[in-house]
């Protein structure tokens, strides 16, 4: 899997930065990064295969299911049957965010079970869906903040914490 970031960078599209308050660190490995770079592996395994290249392919195969085995092993979420948001160190944070959506969305997706996919796509319709988007964060969570207005300093701590984005639909 990829680990990402460091102290007081902003890592991924979620990241929102006031001075040197990282609002919604993403440090370790955040899940939408794990799906893309899936994602990516498999797809260079598709070229490959395309061009002819049985090393390439069988290379990129063997990685992606490396990928895959060791995803499914620590970003289940059990308690709230759907994915962590970011795994770091053993530690794994538990808010519900549309990231997940990424792990099956795209062609190849990274969950291994049906059953999961079906109860992620259920997790994120029941607490993410609006009529324009989703949103950022789900609204039972202690840092929800669905409006963003204000000064900078209000709308930059509220940016990820509940607001509704459309390009996630």
């Amino acid at each position: 899997l990829l680990y990402a970031g460091e102290e007081g960078a902003q890592l991924t599209w979620m990241d929102a930065k006031i001075g040197s308050w990282v609002v919604t660190p993403r440090i370790g490995k955040p899940v939408e990064i794990q799906a893309l770079w899936y994602n990516a592996l498999k797809i260079m395994a598709d070229f490959a295969a395309r061009f002819g290249d049985a090393e390439d392919r069988a290379r990129y195969e063997a990685m992606a299911e490396l990928a895959k085995q060791n995803f499914n092993a620590v970003f289940w979420n059990a308690e709230e049957n759907c994915l962590f948001d970011v795994v770091i160190n053993g530690k794994r944070d538990g808010a519900v965010r549309p990231n997940q959506i990424f792990a099956v969305s795209l062609k190849h997706a990274i969950v291994d079970d049906a059953e999961k996919r079906r109860k992620i796509v259920e997790k994120v319709e029941t607490e993410l869906v609006t009529p324009v988007g989703l949103r950022s964060l789900a609204p039972d969570d202690a840092d929800y903040r669905p409006i963003y207005t204000g000064s900078p300093l209000d709308r930059d701590s509220a940016y990820h914490q509940g607001t509704v984005w459309a390009w996630l639909i």
